[in-house]
């Protein structure tokens, strides 16, 4: 077996041995009928275009007929204005520093930003909400979180959303290929084709504990060695604390068998050869398999907390090639440019950056309605997956020209195992994000929490219950 290196060990972090391969559990079918709940972060920086971006109409319910996404940036979720909530006049509480990177800590932690070098850890004061989450449910599941991104090539602070218990930033499984292997093929052998064995399955338990026991005396070892400073000294104990928590989980455990599914064999043919390509160019195949898998984790219960990034502020990014402008002689041209750069219009070299906005925006919010649309379509209990979700769209800024704090274009989704009334437009005027995220707490059945975030920042308290 290969020695695991001391700098292996600390790249991976307590955040990324979670993310190893985990044995799971079996569910009995009555536990598979029941109402579990999921929670989704989408996260894209650089805001939205305000002008087109809200609803024509007046605030209200859905059903009466007060508002229309008409010719705005949210027509993609036309289809599904009755599972969505669309909050007027949010503000992120995100205090000072870079704008995309307070933002970005900020968005589902609550706290401001730490420290503006990349080099002094941790950014944030606490844990993010996702991260929240998997700590108090992550146990009744294989994978306590899944976290993904898409393309974020940059290392700087806005790169991170997703932090853990002591505000350290929790790194992205950027390969969809990566997930599928950690995330589906270990848990569920079946949905890659073909019988599963006892001795397969007990050759498979005892890799993953091979690994772990391997991992855990490495991590004894270092925490003897001399030359360790206090930062590494404190992140193998974040590491043993967890080794030891998945240790705990694969006791008296099996491997999934589950019948394949529809959507599994749609997720099959998605990684058929040739693989996709890591380029900028094959973004939209590489977003599209993150979210089916992400989709296919949830249907087979494999996680039920998931968060996705599709891009950091403060950066290029990705030059969106795949998408088209008409220009004023109604001739359609590619976008040469990230949507971060062409947000911030002529101050980057960007001409005509509104109109280009007006695609890029549309294309983002129409991959949450992708998002949506998929969680819709799978049946789940006596519902749907969109029916016992609670997904929500994030972003660092309202406005991306100049980082407003304010209006900042959020949309949620799903009735949170019908806990939340959707299909509603609502005017939240002056409430900091944090009362969002409080309510995502109480909304995933932590009513007790009176507070999240920086002290007092969520004093209006849940806004969306």
């Amino acid at each position: 077996m290969k020695t695991l290196r001391r700098r292996d060990l600390l790249r991976f972090g307590s955040a990324g041995l979670l993310a190893w391969p985990l044995l799971s559990s079996t569910r009995s079918s009555a536990q598979a009928a029941s109402a579990k709940k999921r929670f989704v972060t989408m996260f894209s920086s650089s805001g939205a275009r305000q002008d087109i971006f809200w609803p024509n109409g007046s605030t209200g319910d859905f059903a009466s007929g007060k508002y229309s996404v008409d010719g705005t940036s949210l027509e993609p979720l036309k289809p599904y204005l009755a599972d969505v909530i669309i909050p007027k006049g949010m503000r992120i509480d995100r205090g000072g520093g870079d704008s995309h990177d307070a933002g970005s800590v900020s968005i589902l932690t609550g706290f401001p930003l730490k420290t503006q070098d990349i080099n002094q850890k941790p950014f944030a004061s606490g844990p993010s909400l996702d991260q929240l989450l998997a700590s108090k449910i992550g146990g009744q599941t294989p994978e306590p979180y899944l976290l993904q991104g898409v393309r974020l090539q940059v290392n700087r602070i806005s790169k991170f959303i997703s932090y853990d218990a002591g505000g350290y930033p929790v790194d992205y499984i950027q390969d969809p290929y990566t997930v599928y292997q950690r995330i589906i093929q270990n848990h569920v052998p079946n949905c890659a084709g073909g019988s599963t064995t006892n001795a397969s399955i007990d050759l498979m338990r005892f890799k993953r504990r091979s690994i772990l026991d391997l991992a855990l005396a490495e991590t004894g070892a270092m925490k003897n060695a001399v030359g360790m400073d206090a930062f590494e000294q404190q992140k193998l104990e974040r590491m043993s604390d967890a080794i030891r928590s998945i240790e705990k989980r694969l006791d008296g455990s099996t491997v999934m068998q589950v019948s394949s599914t529809a959507h599994c064999d749609a997720v099959q043919s998605e990684l058929a050869p040739p693989q996709i390509a890591d380029t900028d160019d094959d973004f939209p195949k590489l977003l599209k398999l993150h979210l089916d898998l992400m989709v296919l984790a949830f249907e087979l219960d494999i996680t039920r907390i998931a968060t996705i990034s599709l891009s950091l502020g403060g950066t290029g990014g990705a030059p969106m090639h795949w998408l088209s402008w008409t220009d004023a002689n109604g001739n359609s041209q590619p976008i040469e440019a990230s949507h971060h750069n062409v947000s911030h219009g002529p101050e980057r070299g960007i001409a005509d950056y509104m109109p280009k906005l007006r695609v890029i925006d549309r294309w983002n919010f129409g991959q949450f309605a992708y998002l949506v649309g998929q969680l819709k379509s799978i049946s789940d209990g006596a519902g749907t997956l969109l029916d016992n979700t609670v997904a929500w769209y994030a972003t660092d800024v309202g406005r991306g020209d100049v980082h407003d704090d304010n209006n900042v274009p959020l949309i949620v989704a799903g009735r949170g195992g019908g806990a939340l009334k959707t299909g509603r437009y609502l005017d939240l005027s002056g409430a900091n994000h944090t009362c969002f995220l409080l309510s995502f707490l109480h909304l995933m059945g932590f009513p007790d929490v009176a507070s999240f975030g920086a002290s007092g920042s969520s004093a209006r308290g849940p806004v969306l219950l």
